[in-house]
């Protein structure tokens, strides 16, 4: 006969096991990189593309590779998603729909690329990439969409990540990536400049500067005449 108290030992174990295991399924999730579409938000979840309706639901898993690293960024339509890969020891650029299905890769630098967003008309992808780079900083990038033709290098000298203005017409920019991206014993040190440059004479200033108070003053001139407009 099996003694009470070993009985009751395992009964405490089984309980035990399973409040670990409930405390597990409800511990919170390490969703990075957010990217908001019209209808859906799509985000970077164990080295893969979810995305989730904008009421909230059920994620939907897009890709399966586990090896995403950048991204993910819904084009301005919101029907596809670009985002960075690396497999096979080759960090590239890829565009999937915003429904799932076969990714469309679209760089093939052995140097490495990373994605940064899309233009505003939705027809071309932004990577940084050292390739065509003189030195040890990546450069900004720009390749079609539907992965016809080669990139093309957008002349700045140094750029870690980039968005253009609804416009088109002025690129938001770093210029120099941090030394070290982790917050382990960080102390300070590590804020990164953004920089503001007209793509039309390639102006370039930082906020604060002459060009970036010349668009603030355009923004709120188009801000108040928007808003006389409705009323």
């Amino acid at each position: 006969m099996i003694p009470r108290a070993l009985i009751g030992a395992g009964w405490s174990l089984l309980a035990s096991v399973a409040l670990c295991a409930s405390a597990w399924s409800a511990a919170p999730l390490l969703l990075r990189n957010p990217s908001l579409g019209q209808e859906r938000i799509a985000f970077l979840y164990a080295g893969d593309i979810w995305s989730v309706a904008r009421q909230g639901g059920e994620a939907r898993r897009l890709t399966s590779i586990g090896t995403v690293t950048e991204g993910p960024y819904f084009s301005p339509d919101g029907s596809q998603i670009a985002y960075s890969s690396r497999q096979q020891d080759l960090t590239d650029v890829y565009v999937i729909d915003a429904d799932g299905g076969v990714p469309r890769r679209l760089t093939w630098e052995p140097t490495g690329s990373s994605v940064t967003g899309w233009s505003p008309d939705g027809k071309e992808v932004l990577f940084t990439s050292v390739h065509a780079s003189k030195s040890v900083y990546p450069r900004l990038f720009q390749v079609r969409a539907d992965g016809v033709g080669p990139a093309e290098v957008l002349p700045l000298p140094s750029v870690d990540w980039g968005s253009f203005s609804s416009d088109g017409a002025t690129l938001a920019y770093v210029p120099v990536r941090q030394w070290q991206a982790a917050w382990k014993h960080y102390r300070g040190g590590q804020t990164t400049p953004i920089w503001l440059v007209s793509m039309k004479t390639l102006e370039v200033g930082p906020p604060g500067s002459g060009l970036a108070l010349q668009l603030r003053h355009q923004n709120q001139a188009g801000s108040t005449s928007h808003r006389e407009s409705r009323l």
